[in-house]
């Protein structure tokens, strides 16, 4: 069957989206399938529509309104949306300014984006080429209940300056791991933090929400207050609405300890000998490097400088079903380019004060060649992390989940090294795997607060999402990279369900966009939240106008390149079957749909 557009995807944000896809469903059906965003705009339109938006923005938002502010771009975290020019920016400085800003938007049809702190990895995900970016930097407050026991957190705030704020007071939340990733985009898509464990993730812990919906108003959601509303924030991304303060539920603490713990694996090169990676000499700096380096690294596991992968792999089952909630860690397996070689690793954190806690006795009994183990506060571990980073490189970053266990993530490894292994031969690339658990005691949390909408249950058992997160320098490359980042994660799917491990949920903070996020929440979630969408947005202001963040038109993905994979191919390796996506269309259709016909071949 094949799948045409027939009227032209109403916002011009890359390529892809502009082009009619030719995709293919095995639906056994001639039928009509509904995406939420409608019109006719084209480029021209746009940047019309665009710079009438921004005249009006500087009558009713004076001084905070601009072109482009000095160094703006260098906020944003990766590479490609450094490259963006928006037609203006604003930089609100309060709810009712947001509502001003989304008013003019909706009159004019001027795309748009939202930012809060910039670290989102696609192009357009929160800058935008000749649209609006609406900077939510100025909402930058922090204030305490008097009880101590409320943290009210304006959306522009980075997690290092909410820890420094908090620490003051002896407090902290359940916030990001690096520095300067922003409260915002974390929060309504998930967001895990050291503290999990013991509270849920961030969404969990979240008591209420003000928000400016499409239509201009500010209303706050929370349990009492638009609860249906507060479900669908609660893992629906910026789809409803902008959330302008988060009130999260604030804990005592003191100081954590842990750090990042690096180490040489013996096998690697055991595991590209099987696979018939190429080891041989070749007369350039690429291959007389790397050889060294093996020769280094033969030499330092001869003198008991390095552990096996099956060790780290051990380690990382054993966390998934100890009892300790205080524990917190996150394993990865990267090419350094620096040293030119793999590195295993692991990143660990206790949130009590006390040194080599026996929860971490099998890792601190592994010989490393790098360890920062020390006692510190949230905001130096946050620092940390991001010192791992690199800002301003181009990304590529794309996951998948499973069900806990050591065969699967051994073959994971793999797959990681034989995709790989032509990365290492860009300048400056830096792939890595990571490993990240969901255990047991987390999804037990999710039920705070009346359930999130990410569609995790107890009965799941504990799992663990494998991201592929790749750094690199050139544009030239990013075929290249795309193509391996696709592959590591196609491949990681197709074995986890030959194995019977694979999961359907899709975490947005660490996936790429051209994979159905919201089809990985399961059906009944994503038909709540797509039912509150449109109670909400009835226009679909935030699903035609916001085109750089996980949209509910998801469902039926394309590929970055738009048109190139039959749509078939995505809903295998994401569990969709016929019988849901007939479900989904089997529902009233209303006028703000632009239609797809599916024709029988």
């Amino acid at each position: 069957m094949e799948m045409s557009l027939l009227r032209q995807l109403s916002f011009s944000f890359l390529a892809f989206l502009l082009s009619p896809p030719t995709v293919k469903a095995d639906l056994g059906v001639e039928t009509q399938i509904p995406f939420q965003f409608s019109g006719v705009t084209n480029a021209t339109n746009n940047a019309i529509n665009c710079q009438r938006a921004c005249l009006l923005m500087q009558d009713a938002l004076g001084q905070n309104t601009a072109s482009l502010p000095d160094n703006f771009n260098i906020q944003y975290y990766s590479a490609q949306q450094r490259e963006l020019l928006p037609s203006c920016i604003i930089q609100p400085e309060s709810a009712e300014q947001i509502s001003r800003a989304i008013t003019i938007i909706r009159e004019t049809q001027c795309i748009f984006a939202i930012k809060s702190g910039g670290h989102g990895i696609s192009g357009g995900s929160s800058n935008i080429q000749d649209g609006i970016v609406i900077d939510l930097s100025q909402l930058n407050g922090i204030e305490v209940s008097e009880d101590e026991s409320t943290a009210f957190i304006g959306t522009g705030n980075k997690w290092l300056d909410v820890y420094l704020r908090l620490e003051e007071r002896g407090l902290s939340t359940v916030g990001g791991r690096v520095a300067t990733v922003g409260v915002g985009g974390f929060t309504l898509a998930g967001g895990i933090s050291f503290l999990s464990r013991r509270y849920g993730w961030a969404l969990d812990n979240v008591r209420n929400f003000e928000v400016v919906l499409a239509n201009g108003s500010v209303v706050n959601a929370s349990q009492t207050t638009h609860p249906d509303l507060y479900f669908a924030l609660r893992g629906g991304g910026n789809n409803f609405g902008i959330v302008t303060r988060f009130d999260f539920e604030a804990y005592q603490q003191g100081e954590l300890w842990g750090g990042n713990n690096v180490f040489i694996l013996s096998d690697v090169e055991e595991r590209r000998v099987a696979m018939e990676l190429s080891n041989e000499i070749m007369w350039n700096f690429h291959s007389l490097a790397s050889h060294a380096v093996r020769w280094i690294q033969r030499a330092a596991c001869f003198a008991g400088f390095c552990i096996h992968s099956t060790d780290l792999i051990d380690y990382f089952v054993q966390m998934a079903n100890q009892p300790d909630p205080f524990a917190h860690t996150f394993v990865y397996f990267s090419w350094i380019p620096v040293q030119r070689a793999y590195l295993g690793g692991t990143t660990i954190a206790y949130s009590k004060p006390e040194v080599n806690p026996p929860v971490f006795q099998k890792i601190n009994s592994l010989k490393s060649i790098y360890s920062t183990n020390r006692l510190a506060n949230m905001s130096d571990f946050a620092l940390e992390v991001e010192e791992q980073t690199s800002a301003g490189d181009r990304l590529s970053w794309n996951s998948a989940t499973f069900k806990v266990d050591a065969t699967l993530i051994s073959k994971l490894m793999d797959i990681f090294l034989s995709e790989s292994d032509p990365l290492t031969k860009l300048p400056g690339a830096l792939p890595s795997m990571n490993l990240q658990l969901i255990t047991k005691d987390e999804i037990s949390l999710f039920a705070k607060n009346g359930g999130n909408s990410l569609g995790i249950e107890v009965e799941d058992g504990s799992l663990f999402i494998f991201s592929v997160t790749m750094f690199y320098k050139d544009a030239k490359d990013d075929e290249l990279v795309l193509r391996a980042t696709e592959n590591i994660i196609k491949r990681a799917i197709l074995i986890g369900k030959e194995m019977n491990l694979h999961h359907r949920f899709i975490y947005q903070n660490y996936v790429s966009y051209d994979r159905g996020v919201f089809a990985g929440y399961g059906p009944e979630n994503r038909e709540r939240l797509l039912q509150i969408q449109r109670q909400y947005d009835p226009e679909g202001v935030f699903q035609r106008l916001k085109p750089g963040f996980y949209l509910f038109t998801d469902l039926f993905p394309t590929t970055t390149k738009g048109k190139d994979k039959p749509i078939k191919n995505r809903l295998d390796e994401e569990g969709i079957t016929n019988e849901e996506i007939k479900r989904y269309l089997s529902q009233d259709l209303d006028d703000q749909s632009c239609f797809v016909i599916v024709q029988i071949v």
